[in-house]
């Protein structure tokens, strides 16, 4: 356990990059497949595989701690692909229904971008308005180069989250017990205190001093 803290606690602070690697190879499989469903147009078994191997990175419920602004950007992105595909598909009714019952909820979600997401929705829907929505202003949605650059962001995405925790646990022990002794400290009576001030935690200077 303490092990798996103190190798997480490095790898987010830059201490150890075997460890992105270590991730970065077992994942590789399950982010070849997740790869493969986007740029064949199966969002939905990319959304499944992506919230069984990956939930932090595509969550959106906002009663999840591990949901963040960047989480929900994923998972709408993931759904706006979905949409483009019920479009490909010549599912009109289908893709109308999605949009008013899955992707107008985005942008009320809180840490979401709503004007981004409301922009982007605009855009998206204007390829119900074409006959042959290929060939509109808007075809490049359903160009194969679009689907590439999400499978692309995906990754990119799984890596981020993963390789680069914004406090590891190592981070968040040491600071729970710095506070603690700054509490004692300034609960002391003062013929009980000694005038040495304690630094302000750090995790580099803390590795640094117990190696």
């Amino acid at each position: 356990m303490l092990l798996e803290v103190l190798k997480k606690g490095k790898r987010s602070n830059g201490y150890g990059e075997r460890f992105n690697a270590e991730f970065a190879l077992k994942s590789l499989e399950t982010r070849k497949k997740i790869r493969h469903y986007i740029i064949a147009g199966s969002i939905t078994e990319a959304l499944s595989l992506c919230r069984d191997k990956f939930p932090h990175v595509v969550s959106s419920d906002e009663q999840d701690n591990r949901t963040t602004a960047r989480s929900i950007d994923m998972c709408f992105k993931l759904h706006c692909q979905q949409f483009i595909e019920t479009v490909r598909a010549g599912n009109p009714i289908e893709a109308l229904l999605f949009a008013q019952t899955v992707l107008t909820s985005f942008p009320k979600k809180k840490g979401a971008n709503e004007e981004k997401f409301n922009a982007e929705l605009k855009i998206m829907s204007a390829l119900m308005a074409y006959e042959d929505p290929e060939n509109s202003p808007v075809g490049s949605l359903l160009a194969q180069e679009h689907r590439d650059r999400l499978a692309d962001e995906i990754n990119s995405a799984i890596l981020s989250f993963d390789c680069h925790a914004s406090e590891s646990a190592l981070e968040r022990i040491v600071k729970q017990a710095t506070l603690v002794r700054e509490y004692l400290h300034s609960t002391m009576s003062r013929g009980q205190r000694n005038n040495k001030v304690y630094a302000k935690w750090q995790l580099s200077t803390f590795i640094q001093e117990g190696s």
